[in-house]
């Protein structure tokens, strides 16, 4: 059996009924994006081997609801970055209980760091909106950038909020899904800090 011969959906019924060489070739699929963003995020390769094990356990343990998903690399995405979230929370403790003066230094080290990815992040996120409809690029503006809620939108662009909410879930959809290609660029944890733009 070739990875090539099935898609993705079809790997995942395979997998929802038990075939553990399905679930293998999903494994290989995916397996170098979660060790590659976890070792860049918590720079600990025996962390990140445990991270990518994590991740595809849990995934394992819910086989039998992975068909009825329709973005599964959103849906892995979303189990990755809450495991490596968990990680690093417990990495930076235990860094921070055996040598009390270097947690100070290495986030100082990570803030500069980030700062600049932040920007490369913006330039991403504006990327996506910009390639949305005129429409739907006002409703996600007025929603997720300036906070306004359904009702206010719908009244300042004098449509109904049932179209406002068909808009903005179709611009989420579009933008995240830009936005999760460059997954492999982006720190999962800057991805985070502006999960209000995204999702």
């Amino acid at each position: 059996m070739q990875d090539d011969f099935y898609n993705e959906q079809e790997l995942l019924l395979k997998i929802a009924e038990g075939d553990q060489q399905a679930f293998s070739m999903l494994v290989e699929r995916y397996k170098n994006n979660i060790y590659t963003t976890s070792l860049r995020v918590i720079q600990s390769a025996e962390i990140a081997e445990e991270v990518v094990q994590d991740v595809f356990m849990v995934l394992w343990q819910k086989r039998e609801s992975l068909p009825a998903i329709e973005n599964f690399p959103g849906y892995l995405y979303g189990i990755s970055r809450r495991t490596i979230l968990y990680a690093l929370r417990n990495f930076l403790k235990q860094r921070e209980r055996q040598k009390k003066g270097l947690l100070p230094e290495l986030m100082l080290h990570q803030d500069a760091a980030h700062k600049l990815l932040e920007k490369e992040y913006e330039g991403i996120l504006q990327r996506a909106i910009q390639r949305l409809p005129a429409r739907q690029q006002q409703v996600y503006s007025l929603i997720r950038q300036q906070g306004l809620s359904r009702q206010e939108t719908a009244a300042q662009l004098g449509i109904s909020p049932e179209t406002v909410k068909s808009n903005l879930e179709e611009a989420t959809r579009k933008v995240r899904a830009y936005c999760l290609i460059f997954l492999q660029d982006i720190p999962i944890v800057l991805i985070l800090l502006h999960q209000k733009n995204i999702f």
